[in-house]
């Protein structure tokens, strides 16, 4: 018993290790592609380091202080206006049961190394981006988050049992998920506008609860999407999969882009997919599934956020499995699933799609 014990706690410990060096490289395989291409962008050394510990901080979903990195820059031929190359070596800790048995180290390092190349001859060249967002818009959205309302001199503390009902429409001390996601959203929207010389974008947005709203089809006017995103309701049921058939309906009858010569151009494509609870329907987690496939066969990459219920409880436990495992699904790679257990998360989230989906030509090289 005493060696089938070992055994047991030393094949979990190497599971634990090998899950979490694959984590690693795929994210540092998408940090040193975006770092390559900032620094392309003229972005400096330092400057590019700090915030390649940033982003793999908030991929991986650890504190900045369990994260290591050396970061190189490979080759001179930027110097020659020819593409410039990065080499990223990440390095973090992976957390062992084994040393409870004084078998090994209660942490182990973990590390990962990528090197990538962006053609600087696509730089000052326009991006063509489509993207359109799917968003949950059921009553579980007026949920709170942790992210604190500092517009009000009073406010309602919901979390306060004694509190009297009758306040209940006034402000509240903290912001909801539904708040949270029209601030971001919008937010990101107009960074898309504030770089309209470099971007040619068009997007679009259908949100839904019950039932698919009336959808904002493609369209080059980021203030209509704005507008659409700004309106958003927080009420009733949740039912994905219409309005992900119909994304994926308006990718099917997008027309490709015209550059500056009038040559036609192939945009990006991107879903982003957000969800904070599990379809009520029986059939919508398998439909919703099949249109993410005919997604990925379009050339889509689909990025999905499913906020989780900080208030947790056994009654919502198996509905929020479920819910988890549609998003999970969903997603176009493990790289592209964001779990936002937090208001904070949802909020980092975006921004980090926002940085990986607009990106110059970059490849990686190792």
């Amino acid at each position: 018993m005493p060696i089938l014990l070992v055994g047991t706690v030393l094949a979990m410990d190497y599971a634990t290790i090998v899950i979490r060096r694959a984590e690693l490289q795929n994210a540092t395989d998408i940090v040193a592609t975006r770092m390559s291409a900032d620094m392309a962008g003229r972005l400096s050394q330092k400057e590019a380091e700090t915030a390649a510990k940033q982003l793999l901080a908030t991929i991986l979903n650890v504190d900045l202080a369990d994260i290591t990195t050396d970061f190189v820059l490979q080759d001179e031929l930027a110097l020659a206006g020819k593409s410039i190359s990065v080499q990223l070596v990440a390095t973090t800790k992976a957390s062992t049961i084994g040393w409870t048995l004084g078998l090994i180290n209660p942490t182990i390092d973990i590390q990962a190394k990528s090197t990538s190349k962006t053609s600087l001859a696509s730089i000052g060249k326009p991006i063509y981006l489509a993207m359109y967002f799917v968003m949950d818009r059921s009553g579980s959205m007026f949920d709170n988050t942790e992210v604190r309302n500092n517009e009000d001199s009073y406010c309602l503390d919901p979390s306060n049992a004694n509190t009297d009902h009758i306040y209940m429409y006034r402000k509240r001390c903290f912001r909801n998920r539904m708040w949270i996601l029209k601030d971001t959203l919008i937010k990101q929207l107009e960074k898309m506008q504030s770089a309209e010389e470099a971007l040619i974008a068009k997007v679009g947005a259908v949100s839904y609860n019950d039932q698919m709203d009336t959808p904002l089809n493609f369209t080059h006017d980021i203030e209509l999407v704005k507008s659409y995103v700004g309106e958003l309701r927080d009420e009733g049921g949740t039912s994905s999969s219409e309005a992900f058939s119909y994304a994926v309906h308006q990718f099917r009858s997008l027309e490709k882009f015209k550059d500056r010569e009038g040559n036609l151009v192939d945009p990006q494509k991107y879903i982003i997919f957000v969800s904070d609870g599990a379809n009520s329907g029986k059939d919508d987690d398998p439909k919703t599934l099949r249109s993410c496939k005919e997604a990925y066969a379009l050339g889509i990459k689909v990025y999905t956020i499913f906020m989780t219920n900080v208030y947790q409880n056994p009654n919502t436990a198996q509905s929020e499995a479920r819910a988890k495992k549609l998003m999970k699904g969903c997603a176009y790679s493990q790289d592209t699933y964001f779990e936002a257990t937090s208001g904070s998360n949802f909020i980092d989230a975006i921004n980090v799609i926002g940085t990986l989906t607009v990106k110059p030509t970059t490849r990686l090289t190792k």
